[in-house]
């Protein structure tokens, strides 16, 4: 069992995965946590997306979807794909800051805190400030965690 599984679900958003999953690579990088990335494709591979993953990022999980599920359907088909203690449903236009280290703050806060059943981050913009605009996709390096 993994210590984290973190989801993204791909529609035709080749590129963006692409970029947010080697970002998450970067962050875990050195890990002592067991930590899994699992890529849902909901386009049936229409952007050609597992070859791409597989060739950039041979360590992450590719699962095929079947056709459209939607964003939901494919997070739950990502989280059943490995099975995991914690999981991190991750939009697939996110960039994690490099060196931020991020995933295991999350993953050490859940172990210091039993009784918290959820949690995210604070979104932040390009500059790595604290988001006044929630649409915004960029994760800060989680000072408070």
């Amino acid at each position: 069992m993994k210590d984290i599984n973190i989801v993204l679900v791909n529609y035709l958003m080749k590129d963006s995965v692409l970029v947010a999953v080697d970002s998450v690579f970067r962050d875990i990088s050195g890990s002592s946590y067991d930590i899994g990335v699992t890529v849902v494709d909901n386009s049936r591979n229409a952007d050609w997306i597992k070859e791409a993953l597989m060739a950039k990022c041979p360590q992450a999980k590719y699962v095929d979807a079947g056709g459209n599920v939607g964003f939901g359907q494919g997070t739950s088909a990502g989280f059943k794909a490995t099975p995991s203690r914690y999981y991190i449903a991750l939009n697939p236009d996110t960039i994690i800051p490099e060196n931020s280290k991020i995933v295991e703050k999350m993953i050490k806060f859940m172990d210091d805190n039993p009784k918290i059943g959820c949690i995210g981050p604070k979104g932040a913009s390009s500059g790595f400030s604290i988001a006044a605009d929630p649409r915004s996709k960029m994760i800060s390096p989680a000072g408070n965690i």
